[in-house]
């Protein structure tokens, strides 16, 4: 999406961009969440998977700030950039391990 704000001249697709950010990861944790019996007894490992996509989203979220120049949208870009890496290491945890974030009340 950020690579088609640049590429057709519509900068709609940059708040189209940031909500994808926000929503991505937490529909990815809902997943985690009710496939964790199935993801419990062999969770997969992420890590690599998580290392190639930072390192992409910061190729594209560099070119894009050099493309558009200082500037109020090249914050946006910045902003969203965080919000995908922030959003890729937290569900990276997630799935490799299922129980984070479950609560511990009822089981003795």
């Amino acid at each position: 999406m950020l690579l088609c704000v640049q590429g057709y001249d519509r900068p709609a697709y940059a708040d189209l961009a940031l909500v994808l950010a926000v929503l991505g990861p937490v529909g990815t944790l809902v997943y985690a969440r009710l496939l964790a019996d199935d993801l419990g007894s062999a969770p997969p490992s992420a890590l690599p998977v998580t290392v190639v996509t930072i390192a992409a989203t910061s190729v594209v979220v560099t070119a894009s700030c050099v493309a558009v120049g200082p500037s109020r949208a090249a914050v946006k870009l910045v902003v969203i950039g965080g919000l995908l890496v922030a959003g890729n290491v937290i569900t990276s945890r997630a799935l490799s391990d299922p129980n984070l974030g479950r609560s511990e009340v009822g089981r003795d």
